[in-house]
């Protein structure tokens, strides 16, 4: 395929989390073939639901990413930004 915006410039094909990506070396442009913009949407939202799960309360006693081996620090949570590393 060729790049829209260049006209003469083959983009280059990538595939990040699942998402084909098409990428112009040129004017480092980004194209989304169809669908795949409705698969990064579908993505965000279930991030959403697994931030919104994990905002659940929890037992005030002893929280619940609390562990003998955890040195004190809760576990990374996913955030929803993450999605976002198909364009690194």
């Amino acid at each position: 395929m060729q790049c829209p915006r260049c006209s003469n410039v083959l983009l280059n094909e990538i595939t990040k989390a699942g998402v084909l990506v098409d990428l112009c070396d040129t004017c480092h442009g980004m194209w989304l073939d169809r669908g795949e913009l409705e698969k990064i949407a579908r993505r965000l939202q279930e991030l959403e639901r697994e931030v919104s799960d994990s905002e659940r309360p929890r037992d005030e006693r002893r929280p619940a990413w609390r562990s003998d081996d955890d040195e004190g620090r809760p576990p990374r949570k996913k955030r929803w930004t993450e999605m976002f590393d198909i364009f690194d």
